[in-house]
């Protein structure tokens, strides 16, 4: 899996395409004319459009190969539980890490398995698979303390029913009843700590 190599040589080779041709328009393109016009010589297809063009395939190719890394960095990164929690800037710098990580792990695979695009999607899984161990780890340590605070607010009421139990964002919002009272709670869910609660 040269991916990764080729990816970095495209893009070098772009750049000095890119710089090739800004000079040549710069101060080149004019003398070569100028030059070409004395000698009497016709070319079919000018070197201003041979380069044009060459950006062109290569932009083209160079985008194409973003957007592969893009998507297999969204697959892997459909493992986190949570998502929506965090912010969309950190989301895509975090896809395109998974994308480059899966490419990275697939080139040692690839040595050992030969056939084509089974190391990336071996590579793609085991990344899947971690974040979504590692993430059902924190959800299930949540919980767990979560459960530690129902068991505190029935201590406090012991005549309190929970009714239901939402999160919503960064907190969780339990609806419980005490006699003929229902009562809204609002915790924090990293501290914890009780933010509101109120008679509804």
């Amino acid at each position: 899996m040269n991916f990764l190599n080729l990816f970095k040589k495209l893009s070098n080779f772009t750049a000095i395409s890119f710089t090739v041709y800004v000079i040549y328009n710069l101060g080149v393109n004019p003398l070569l004319n100028l030059l070409l016009n004395l000698l009497g010589i016709n070319l079919i297809y000018q070197p201003q459009f041979i380069l044009e063009n060459l950006l062109l395939v290569l932009t083209l190719v160079i985008l194409f190969m973003i957007a592969i890394i893009i998507g297999v960095g969204y697959l892997i990164f459909t493992g986190w539980k949570n998502r929506s929690a965090i912010p969309l800037f950190f989301k895509l710098l975090i896809i395109i890490l998974l994308g480059l990580a899966a490419f990275v792990i697939a080139a040692p695979i690839s040595m050992i398995i030969k056939f084509p695009f089974v190391p990336l999607i071996i590579s793609a899984s085991l990344l899947y698979m971690i974040l979504r161990i590692i993430s059902n780890q924190i959800y299930f340590e949540r919980n767990t303390d979560f459960i530690i605070i129902l068991n505190k607010l029935k201590e406090f009421n012991k005549n309190l029913e929970i009714n239901e139990v939402k999160t919503n964002k960064n907190e969780w919002i339990v609806y419980a009843r005490s006699k003929d009272k229902f009562i809204e709670y609002k915790f924090d869910m990293k501290t914890g700590e009780l933010k509101q609660w109120k008679q509804i």
